[in-house]
């Protein structure tokens, strides 16, 4: 099943990038319109290789259709309250796998911080699919991040220290990030303060 999962994804590579472009065209777009402030949008589209390794890693049935970060997307905004916004336009332009959908942040216990960002699994919703240019990813699913600024940065500088050296990296450079992690989390909700006091829009 593997060998053949591999082929049809690699004989399918060109239409889930052209959809990944499709949909981070979509999101630029309906920001634009609705005149939402935010910091980034970027994408990336799972490559053969990534496709490979995942599938070597975990048991699959149908990986084709399990897999649903195939095409992803990521959503930078400014402001922890801007998060809220994004998921509000998310829901009406998109059909939400909730099950696989998750927030991070829920995952930590009270006295945990750490990765901090908003996961929706979603894929087109029937408005869209019927229109003829859509049609035919009807059955594409992508993963949308949303995160803040300040999420993003630990988020970035996290990986690319300890993913590097998973079996390396010393427990006392682990505990110092996820210390950050504490203060990354308290700047938002202070930056957050400071636009509302200032009313800085």
């Amino acid at each position: 099943m593997s060998s053949e999962a591999i082929e049809l994804y690699k004989k399918s590579l060109r239409k889930y990038e052209e959809f990944t472009n499709k949909c981070e065209d979509l999101l630029i777009t309906l920001f634009q319109e609705s005149e939402f402030n935010y910091q980034l949008v970027e994408s990336r589209t799972k490559t053969l290789l990534s496709f490979e390794d995942k599938i070597s890693r975990k048991k699959y049935t149908n990986p084709i259709n399990e897999i649903t970060d195939m095409c992803g997307l990521r959503i930078i905004v400014y402001y922890i309250e801007n998060i809220d916004e994004v998921k509000a336009l998310i829901r009406t332009n998109f059909v939400i796998d909730e099950e696989n959908s998750m927030d991070k942040g829920t995952e930590l216990e009270t006295n945990q911080f750490g990765y901090l960002s908003h996961h929706f699994v979603v894929s087109l919703s029937e408005n869209r699919i019927n229109l003829p240019e859509w049609r035919t990813y009807s059955d594409f699913k992508a993963e949308i991040q949303v995160r803040t600024v300040m999420q993003h940065s630990w988020a970035s500088i996290f990986h690319e220290l300890h993913y590097k050296k998973p079996k390396e990296f010393p427990k006392k450079l682990d505990r110092k990030l996820f210390r950050l992690a504490a203060l990354i989390e308290l700047a938002d909700e202070e930056l957050l303060n400071i636009k509302e006091k200032y009313n800085l829009e």
